[in-house]
């Protein structure tokens, strides 16, 4: 894994999700809203939840 990428995993109905983001180049905000389009969410429906190590 790339130094500047953060693991992402997403629980979506049962399902577990993994991915890799630069966060230096996207936005909590921005990955909130690729969520939304991505699993067909509406905004504020749910919670982006993460650990900062």
């Amino acid at each position: 894994m790339d130094a500047k990428q953060t693991a992402l995993k997403i629980k979506y109905k049962g399902d577990l999700h993994r991915l890799r983001v630069d966060l230096t180049s996207f936005s909590l905000e921005a990955i909130t809203a690729l969520f939304a389009e991505t699993f067909n969410l509406v905004p504020g429906s749910f919670v982006v939840r993460y650990t900062d190590v």
